[in-house]
């Protein structure tokens, strides 16, 4: 029987990766609305706060892009590249502060990046499709920005989990958890062992 307290660590190791792993997962999983009771309902945290992200590079759009360049002109390539880097910035400050607080910091800075790394992929194609519309359409500029909102609502949040998951800095923090967990275990081992003499 005293063998098994040898374990302890091992056991916190194990429980380390299993919970690191199992928040990463619930970031982006139940996709949909799970209904618990009553009002109540459990989703993941980016497919819950999509829609937001959406309206928070709306308004983006709407007050630097449709700014920086006129229906009769084309854009510099540092105006796009400022537009770009300003809509990224502003979807992972958003993200990072939506990100519920009981998470690890560097799971937090983890996935924030790996949204910004999405929207700095996806970006100059939405803003490059938006300024051919300026150019080529006299509608409403709002018009342009809620279509892009409607984009990025529709955005597969399946492609920015497998990024995420798939990364070697992913795979070092489930060790990292595993080592703290494994030194947590050391620590009670030593507790026990101080208390057994």
């Amino acid at each position: 029987m005293k063998s098994i307290i040898f374990l302890i660590p091992v056991i916190g190791g194990v429980t380390g990766w299993v919970i690191l792993s199992i928040a990463l997962k619930l970031v982006f999983h139940p996709r949909e609305p799970v209904r618990l009771w009553g009002n109540i309902s459990f989703q993941g945290l980016i497919p819950g706060k999509q829609a937001h992200l959406a309206f928070g590079i709306r308004e983006i759009l709407e007050t630097q892009l449709l700014c920086a360049v006129s229906k009769d002109t084309g854009t510099a390539p540092e105006v796009f590249n400022k537009i770009t880097s300003s809509v990224a910035r502003t979807v992972r400050q958003r993200a990072e502060q939506k990100l519920p607080s009981i998470l690890p910091t560097v799971v937090r800075e983890k996935v924030s990046a790996a949204v910004e790394d999405v929207v700095y992929r996806e970006a100059p194609g939405f803003i490059e499709a938006i300024l051919d519309n300026m150019r080529n359409r006299s509608d409403n500029e709002q018009d342009l920005c809620m279509i892009v909102e409607e984009k990025i609502k529709c955005f597969d949040a399946g492609t920015l989990e497998k990024d995420l998951l798939d990364s070697r800095e992913v795979f070092y923090l489930k060790v990292g958890g595993a080592v703290i967990g494994f030194m947590s275990g050391l620590l009670q081992l030593g507790v026990i062992w101080m208390a057994a003499t």
